[in-house]
């Protein structure tokens, strides 16, 4: 194929016009055959991002459960510091402080089964398809 007519049948072929000679056919081929990789790993890639993404969703959550355990417990305890309260309004207050003050440990471990930073760095090198550098 000629140099010149390369980029006019990629043109084509890009756009969905009909092929309409020969050697658009077997341009075609060749573009599909080098495209292909390419979005393979850029679909991979996507995937994986997506996967980061969930992950760090899951995270956000447990950290506003914690957030939220903890914003329940401040009450408690401004009020449990006033002389207003009896003594076995105290003692109900400080039992839901500690039911809440145990929780933290179980919602923390409920989400702290992946790790967001390793512990050592991971350096790999990575092509995307036959033209990556």
């Amino acid at each position: 194929m000629r140099k010149k007519a390369w980029p006019n049948t990629v043109e084509r072929l890009s756009s969905g016009q009909r092929v309409d000679f020969a050697a658009s056919v077997s341009a075609g081929a060749v573009v599909a055959n080098r495209m292909t990789p390419n979005l393979r790993a850029h679909s991979t890639v996507g995937s994986g991002i997506n996967g980061e993404i969930s992950l760090m969703q899951v995270t956000e959550d447990g950290l506003d459960e914690i957030n939220d355990l903890l914003l329940l417990r401040r009450p408690l305890a401004a009020h449990a510091a006033t002389e207003m309260l009896s003594n076995s309004d105290r003692a109900s207050s400080d039992a839901e402080c500690k039911l809440l003050h145990d929780e933290l440990p179980i919602t923390t471990e409920a989400f702290s089964k992946y790790a967001l930073a390793p512990a050592t760095a991971l350096v790999q090198k990575v092509q995307l398809g036959h033209t990556a550098q």
